[in-house]
């Protein structure tokens, strides 16, 4: 009868320790995206927006603290042990290295003009690191310092007449402007749509 009940509460303590570690596993920083010795320079390219360490620095608590308050982002994704996390790293490049220095947001309300096509870009940086845009065939011009309507590639078809193609990344009504549309159909995709890009 001893037997069995040290059997038993080995067997519930293994089931349990594996349940943690397999937990523990699923929910690390950086689960959802893997660098593969791919660095930030590497995905953001070379160059950077031009401002100090310190400015940059300070654009960053901005952006961190405005993509939390307003709730664009949940706050487990931008916490600073999860770095390698697509939302964080879109608020890293967006405030550090995108050469279109777009202004931060004031998380008040105060300056909602700078909202929207803040979160636009950051919506799309997200989409683009989520499913792991460094390894899509075509880039696009994602992450560039053109304006995120521009993000988009034209290919030529022998199925159309000369001077025209097919428009594949991302485009709006009018320049600047909200985007309409966006086709993925040609790229690798490796992750689920996250919930950033509602916006």
């Amino acid at each position: 009868r001893r037997y069995r009940s040290w059997m038993l509460m080995l067997i519930i303590s293994t089931f349990v320790c594996s349940v943690l570690i397999a937990s523990f596993k699923f929910f690390a920083p950086g689960r959802f995206y893997t660098e593969d010795s791919t660095t930030k320079t590497e995905i953001f390219g070379s160059g950077d927006n031009g401002m100090s360490k310190i400015a940059n620095q300070r654009r960053l608590e901005e952006t961190l603290d405005y993509l939390v308050t307003k709730e664009v982002s949940d706050i487990l994704t931008l916490l600073p042990n999860n770095t390698m996390s697509p939302q964080y790293m879109a608020a890293t490049w967006i405030a550090t290295f995108d050469q279109h220095s777009l202004n931060i947001p004031k998380a008040d309300g105060t300056t909602p003009k700078d909202e929207y096509p803040f979160v636009q870009r950051y919506s799309l940086a997200v989409l683009f690191l989520s499913t792991g845009g460094s390894n899509w065939i075509y880039r696009l011009a994602f992450l560039t310092g053109v304006h995120e309507c521009a993000w988009f590639q034209v290919f030529g078809s022998k199925d159309l007449p000369p001077g025209q193609g097919y428009v594949m990344g991302t485009w709006c009504d009018k320049n600047p402007g909200p985007l309409t549309e966006r086709d993925r159909d040609d790229n690798l995709w490796e992750s689920a749509i996250v919930t950033d890009i509602h916006f």
